[in-house]
């Protein structure tokens, strides 16, 4: 029960971690499922103030031509920022 208990706790701070879900959102992408990375990097997003998921978000939202989102998502990035938006694309 005390494995199970460590796991359980382990898999409640992955599911939790913003990174989890900035790779999954990036393995979503890969695949195609556009819908479902947009989710996990919106999750990612909520979960931490990193510059790069709102970067890949408009990257990717560019890149399916949705331009009036990717032009939200650059304006949440600061200014000194973009930069991760740049090596995003």
């Amino acid at each position: 029960m005390k494995r199970f208990n460590n796991f359980a706790r382990h898999w409640k701070w992955t599911l939790d971690f913003y990174y989890t879900h900035w790779n999954l959102g990036q393995v979503l992408e890969m695949k195609g499922l556009i819908e479902e990375a947009i989710a996990e990097y919106e999750k990612a997003m909520s979960l931490d103030e990193d510059p790069l998921p709102p970067a890949l978000l408009g990257r990717l939202f560019a890149k399916t031509g949705r331009r009036e989102q990717a032009l939200t998502m650059l304006d949440r990035l600061p200014a000194r920022r973009h930069q991760a938006l740049r090596l995003a694309l």
